[in-house]
């Protein structure tokens, strides 16, 4: 089978989402809560001390948020879009099915199940395939950088559609990246800072607090620990983390929103 013709049945696959995978996201509990999943620490950071939680309706396992949108993905792999805006109810699902997806400047970037990767310049869904094969990616404005099933770290700045990679050295099982610079988790679950996704080297430690997911956007920074507690900070090279209310899976920021998804896969918001 030719390029063309393999790369016409995958965009064939990606649009083949089900009925029943609207009502896998939209079949959760509607119940308002103000916690991702229960009691909260008792001394969250000072700064972050006036944060509540609002659930939003429906359920994903992973989900991104940037300026007017926030995106994310069911426990199907189908694709949604907040439909009214930031921290209010209601989905538009899109089109096509991944594994993971990243929102920027009103864009798409994901990768499904089998690593394919794909970007639409919209919320949409005009998927293009872009070359590569990538468990996780994030974008930011024209900046791209994911991780393959291997724990490489890849990263490609320019258009957006086509695969241009640079391989940067150092094993990371998922990053996030703002304004060119990258934050990462490490396979012991250690994070690491880098300044500069342009560079090979100039990777720094960043504490000696374990996090299963980072997320990074301008000079904040939060993160899930493997405990689900949340924390976040609000400098680049420093470690003192505030510990945020509840529990969570999966953590996107932007500016002063915040996006988290529980280990019922439920989805909440709160701002400062």
């Amino acid at each position: 089978m030719s390029q063309a013709a393999i790369i016409g049945v995958v965009v064939l696959a990606m649009m083949s989402s089900s009925v029943g995978a609207v009502a896998l996201m939209m079949g959760g509990d509607d119940e308002k809560k103000t916690d991702p999943t229960g009691p909260g620490p008792s001394s969250p950071g000072p700064q972050y001390s006036s944060m509540t939680w609002k659930q939003i309706a429906g359920s994903l396992k992973q989900i991104d948020v940037d300026g007017d949108y926030a995106c994310g993905v069911n426990a199907g792999d189908a694709i949604f879009c907040s439909a009214n805006g930031i921290g209010k109810d209601g989905w538009s699902q899109v089109p096509g099915t991944l594994a993971y997806v990243s929102v920027s400047n009103g864009k798409l970037l994901g990768v499904n199940g089998s690593g394919a990767i794909f970007y639409s310049p919209n919320t949409t869904g005009s998927w293009q395939a872009v070359g590569g094969v990538l468990r996780q990616a994030e974008m930011d404005n024209n900046t791209v950088c994911g991780t393959n099933e291997g724990n490489d770290v890849f990263c490609k700045t320019g258009s957006l559609s086509e695969g241009n990679w640079s391989l940067l050295p150092k094993a990371m099982k998922s990053v996030s990246v703002s304004n060119n610079k990258l934050y990462g988790v490490d396979t012991n679950n250690d994070v690491y800072y880098k300044p500069d996704v342009t560079t090979t080297d100039n990777w720094t430690k960043i504490g000696s607090k374990k996090f299963n997911q980072v997320n990074i956007d301008g000079t904040r920074v939060c993160g899930v620990a493997p405990d689900d507690k949340i924390f976040c900070k609000d400098d680049l090279t420093g470690s003192d983390w505030k510990e945020l209310p509840g529990r969570a899976k999966h953590v996107s920021v932007n500016k002063n929103n915040f996006y988290v998804t529980n280990p019922n896969q439920n989805v909440f918001f709160a701002s400062l």
